[in-house]
């Protein structure tokens, strides 16, 4: 019994610990991914070292952390049920977990977009679909919704695209016509008859 009282209380502390590993990773991830706009300019070869640097540094940030978080994650499993506290940490840290994912999807994204090489590129392009799909296969985030419809676009799945814009309106995290009207992202599905239409009275042109 004082076994089972002393591992109860490990594990808590860990949980507890693992979480702030994990949000500072994330938290520095994030910081790196934003640093990356500062340098790049979209188009050219500008800043696009320093761009891949800051993009890479973030990349790895998030994977240390969805480890960190995967491992926390199995251990606390067979504890999840034996306290309001366990079960809070447990939900905490799956919080943590779509989150780091998501924004994992979104720097691989960015970095494929970036990529000269056709096949680094798709390759990257299908890594963040990868992560964005672990997200969205729990629960709809209107982040990560938009960009599956991003990623399967640039990925020439026209097929998919559909379906995926149509996702988004049911759960509604399909953003304003303003701005997948502007997102060069969506360019090879723009002329489809299914790709949304500007909502009645709206002054945005339609190209």
């Amino acid at each position: 019994h004082c076994f089972q009282i002393h591992t109860y209380l490990v594990n808590r502390g860990r949980s507890k610990e693992s979480f702030d590993q994990g949000d500072a990773l994330l938290l520095w991830g994030q910081a790196f991914l934003k640093l990356a706009s500062y340098f790049y300019v979209p188009g050219t070869d500008i800043g696009k070292s320093e761009y891949f640097r800051c993009l890479d540094i973030a990349i790895g940030k998030f994977d240390s952390c969805i480890l960190l978080v995967k491992l926390m994650l199995e251990e606390l499993k067979p504890l999840r049920n034996t306290s309001t506290i366990e079960s809070n940490n447990y939900l905490l840290l799956e919080k943590l977990l779509l989150s780091t994912e998501c924004s994992m999807g979104y720097a691989l994204l960015l970095k494929g977009k970036a990529c000269k090489n056709q096949n680094n590129e798709r390759r990257l392009l299908i890594e963040a679909k990868k992560a964005f799909n672990s997200v969205y296969a729990v629960k709809p985030h209107p982040n990560c919704s938009y960009n599956l419809v991003c990623v399967t676009a640039l990925l020439d799945q026209d097929f998919e695209v559909k379906d995926r814009i149509d996702m988004c309106v049911k759960d509604k995290t399909l953003p304003p016509y303003s701005v997948i009207a502007s997102d060069s992202d969506l360019d090879s599905i723009r002329n489809e008859s299914w790709f949304p239409k500007p909502p009645l009275g709206s002054t945005t042109p339609v190209e």
